[in-house]
């Protein structure tokens, strides 16, 4: 991403929109205006934006994850925060210069697909259905659902919960749980020749 005034610009409000998607209702119990402030935050995602137009550069979103965790150290923005800060803004960057060319598209292989209770929902129904189809195996679905509430055998998950292995056992709202879910969605996305971050354009506003 080019680093002038217009470049720069663009950056601000792509993050800020991202955080505002990581932040909203009840996804975060902290104060918004903490994470605005933390400069350190927005360089790594930052960092993590420009890898993606670096020839030279795979950027690994668990990295700049645990990156995010050392400078926040005890805050309540959890890793389901951070995710969501992280691949909003991928996909808000994806958005600003949406691809006229297979060399560009090519850029956002590597990123995920955003996690968020519709996405998990309309993810794991897809899979299951994939799973009878093609008779492979359903490990991956021993994730609950994930609409924010209850689920008929009693589970629950809410993305922005997910914590890290250190701090969570694996289980429910285990990191764990966001990786069977991106797994999902290679499976899901490859079927229809499209990257995980494009999958998340294709099904996300299907199912309200």
């Amino acid at each position: 991403m080019r680093d002038n005034d217009v470049g720069r610009a663009i950056f601000d409000f792509v993050y800020s929109m991202a955080l505002d998607d990581a932040t909203k209702q009840n996804a975060y119990l902290g104060k918004k205006e903490f994470i605005n402030s933390q400069d350190d935050v927005k360089a790594l995602v930052r960092k993590y934006i420009d890898a993606i137009f670096d020839d030279k550069k795979n950027p690994e979103m668990m990295l700049t994850a645990w990156e995010i965790k050392k400078v926040l150290k005890g805050s309540e923005f959890s890793f389901g925060n951070i995710q969501k800060l992280i691949n909003m803004s991928a996909k808000y960057m994806y958005i600003s210069c949406y691809p006229r060319d297979k060399n560009f598209r090519e850029k956002f292989e590597c990123c995920d697909c955003p996690m968020d209770s519709r996405m998990i929902h309309i993810v794991r129904k897809k899979y299951k259905q994939l799973c009878k189809e093609k008779n492979i195996s359903d490990e991956l679905l021993t994730i609950p659902d994930g609409h924010g509430g209850y689920t008929k055998d009693g589970s629950l998950i809410a993305w922005s919960k997910i914590g890290f292995e250190e701090d969570e056992k694996e289980g429910p709202h285990s990191v764990e749980v966001y990786k069977k879910f991106q797994e999902m969605v290679k499976c899901l996305a490859s079927e229809k020749g499209l990257y995980p971050i494009e999958y998340d354009y294709l099904e996300w506003d299907k199912e309200k």
